[in-house]
């Protein structure tokens, strides 16, 4: 599986001043640390991110799979086994396969690409399939329908997909900012990983602070 960022945020959930002021900082002086700040803001919220699988402005990712078999899917509490060729997937009692995107909350799948047998890009068609915008964001064929044959090799299914909150600040669950400003100020601090002082290993709180808006997130485990 890869995954890369095609359209990365426009703004940060956070402004300059609300982490200097975090920090104790005087806003209203601007200082050489400004971009070394502004540079936290981005690595705190990716770091957020990241614990909560979940984006938090809109941004725009690809997922690269080798294959439908390679889908995340989910747990066998609520899925049943089959069995398939040189795989173990989960379908839906439905007998539906459903491939888990690994950020929500999804906004909108862009498109779905896969390599044919013949080893031929095509692009399936949006009519054929439906995107779920739960937590976790879903897609999944549409009823009687099934997801098209692959080549044999790696590489054969594309999706590109929008997530995030929204586009502005005030979108995002106060919860998830709150902890951004908490992780600025800790990675401040230690700027180096190991240091004569013992530091805890993240603020307290923090992790409260992201399991509450972690529905769903569990399911990525």
């Amino acid at each position: 599986m890869n995954l890369r960022c095609i359209t990365p945020p426009a703004v940060e959930p956070v402004t300059l001043d609300q982490a200097k002021l975090q920090i104790r900082q005087d806003i209203s002086v601007s200082t050489e640390e400004d971009l070394y700040i502004t540079g936290l803001i981005s690595t705190a919220r990716a770091w957020c991110e990241q614990q909560v699988h979940q984006l938090f402005i809109s941004q725009t990712w690809e997922l690269v799979l080798d294959g439908w078999q390679e889908c995340h899917v989910m747990p066998p509490s609520i899925w049943g086994p089959v069995g398939i060729t040189g795989a173990t997937i989960y379908t839906s009692r439905c007998g539906r396969n459903v491939v888990r995107l690994p950020y929500c909350p999804l906004q909108d799948i862009l498109s779905v690409e896969y390599v044919d047998m013949s080893g031929e890009t095509q692009t399936w068609d949006a009519s054929y399939w439906i995107a779920g915008k739960g937590k976790p964001g879903r897609l999944a064929p549409r009823q009687n329908r099934y997801f098209p044959q692959t080549a044999d090799q790696i590489d054969t299914v594309t999706i590109r997909f929008q997530a995030g909150y929204g586009d502005s600040p005030e979108d995002v669950p106060p919860q998830a900012r709150h902890a951004i400003l908490m992780m600025v100020p800790h990675l401040y601090e230690n700027r180096c990983p190991v240091g004569e002082v013992r530091y805890d290993v993240l603020p307290f709180g923090l992790e409260s602070l992201l399991d509450s808006i972690s529905h769903g997130a569990e399911l990525f485990a």
